[in-house]
């Protein structure tokens, strides 16, 4: 998030580089401010197993250092504020039923999902005291690019197939048999999602897309004219 602010250097805000353990900075942040969009966070599933504690700090603290400080910039100014929370679709966990539907009850099966889903608790029992309003926007496998700039992920399908049919990258690994089923948000879709959500008016329509992962690969391979080798493996359980 730093080196992409950096990278793009935005004009219409001043740029406050801070730490979301570091709750001085955060008070230090937030004073003034009527809104805040909290995309601070550890995301990858896999790490998440070999390093839960650092998942819980980061996800979990880090968001109730957030709460304290929105809680004292509303206490200071007298002002209702408004906090939307990127949350994910791993709190669901596997459910059966697919699509997902919001009424599924999450059952998160990974340290990652598990933390997310506490952070949520902990904001919705915050909202209710009164001082802030919050919305959680639950997304799933967001791709794209925008004015240059792409997902730097490339444990993602979407970015390693592009370097693979670049000829960057020796292989597309697959897991399992291919057949999953993804469905896929544009990255401008969500950013019109959160700018929504902080007025408090409905989402706009947005634009999705279900592949799966082995398609992903052919058709990156024929928009590139050139062959994308694929590797198949098993499914992480």
């Amino acid at each position: 998030m730093v080196g992409f602010a950096r990278s793009s250097k935005p004009v219409s805000c001043p740029l406050l580089t801070g730490d979301i353990l570091d709750l001085a900075s955060l008070e230090h942040a937030v004073e003034g401010v009527d809104a805040v969009c909290h995309l601070a966070a550890l995301t990858l599933v896999r790490e998440s197993f070999e390093q839960p504690a650092r998942y819980f700090r980061v996800n979990v603290a880090g968001t109730l250092n957030l709460l304290d400080a929105l809680d004292g910039e509303a206490r200071r100014s007298g002002r209702k504020l408004r906090l939307v929370f990127a949350s994910t679709g791993a709190i669901y966990g596997a459910p059966e039923r697919q699509p997902i539907p919001e009424t599924q009850i999450p059952v998160p099966n990974s340290p990652y999902g598990a933390s997310k889903l506490a952070a949520e608790t902990a904001i919705g029992y915050q909202a209710a005291l009164g001082a802030i309003g919050a919305v959680t926007l639950r997304t799933l496998n967001v791709a794209g690019a925008v004015d240059g700039h792409g997902d730097p992920d490339t444990s993602r399908i979407i970015p390693r197939a592009l370097l693979v049919a670049a000829g960057q990258a020796a292989r597309l690994d697959v897991n399992g048999d291919g057949s999953a089923i993804r469905e896929f948000t544009h990255v401008c879709d969500l950013a019109s999602a959160y700018a929504a959500a902080l007025v408090t008016q409905p989402a706009p329509a947005s634009t999705a897309f279900s592949t799966s992962a082995a398609e992903s690969a052919q058709a990156y391979a024929r928009c590139r004219r050139s062959g994308c080798r694929s590797r198949r493996r098993p499914a992480p359980r």
